[in-house]
């Protein structure tokens, strides 16, 4: 949470500067990204992360682990 916070305003200077360096006098970017599309990209990010959480987190508790260690291989 802390990585998404602090990346959505890393990634808004970063955006800002490189559409400075883009801009010519025959093109123009739009240079504004709203909230909104900060806010869809982490909750995307967050939901991928606990799909993937609860996935892991079942097929691993089909593992016998006490077993798992004594196996030597």
């Amino acid at each position: 949470m802390i990585g998404i916070i602090l990346g959505i305003f890393v990634v808004y200077s970063l955006h800002i500067n490189i559409m400075k360096q883009l801009a010519m006098d025959s093109i123009r970017f739009f240079n504004k990204v709203k909230l909104i599309s900060y806010i869809y990209s982490a909750l995307v990010t967050l939901l991928f992360t606990f799909v993937v959480y609860f996935i892991v987190k079942i097929m691993l508790s089909k593992v016998p682990m006490i077993e798992s260690l004594k196996d030597v291989e």
